[in-house]
């Protein structure tokens, strides 16, 4: 924004005005400029790809991955791929690579092929360490998968069975 001054001499050749008012002389002249529009930058999809965050499901990696009756200091304990009716609670525990602030993946729990629980974890850094639980109920005997995905495509599957 440009400030003009308004304590000018006029001319000689001019006709002297009177002085302003003690106010409007404490006041400065502003002048606006309009802006001029700066066309954006063309980039090609390739470019836009090396920007763009890493949440994409190619970005990350599952190094890990175990269903397990409890976590301890950020481990997965008393693993198994059979468990009781009376189990209570099993944790899907991953150990995920490639992640960056801001990623996420989703754990899928599925029994007999259907939906029963997706539940979405941040994953800041890599390798970085995560789990979901899930409450089991005793009607819930069956074959039990949990899918890990990011942007929507499955980046590993864990059986597991109920009995």
């Amino acid at each position: 924004m440009a400030v003009l001054s308004s304590c000018a001499s006029a001319p000689k050749s001019e006709k002297k005005q009177e002085s302003p008012t003690k106010k409007e002389a404490s006041q400065p002249v502003v002048k606006t400029e309009k802006a001029t529009p700066v066309p954006a930058p063309t980039t090609t999809k390739a470019a836009e790809a090396e920007k763009a965050p890493a949440s994409s499901a190619s970005v990350l990696e599952v190094l890990e991955i175990a269903i397990a009756k409890g976590i301890q200091d950020r481990e997965a304990i008393e693993v198994a791929d059979t468990f009781t009716v009376d189990v209570g609670k099993l944790y899907c525990w991953t150990k995920i690579a490639g992640g960056v602030d801001g990623n996420s993946v989703v754990h899928r729990w599925k029994k007999d092929g259907e939906v029963i629980a997706e539940i979405t974890l941040n994953v800041n850094a890599s390798p970085w360490r995560t789990f979901s639980s899930k409450a089991i109920m005793p009607e819930w005997t069956g074959n039990w998968v949990v899918e890990v995905l990011a942007g929507g495509n499955v980046l590993k599957t864990k059986a597991f069975v109920i009995q």
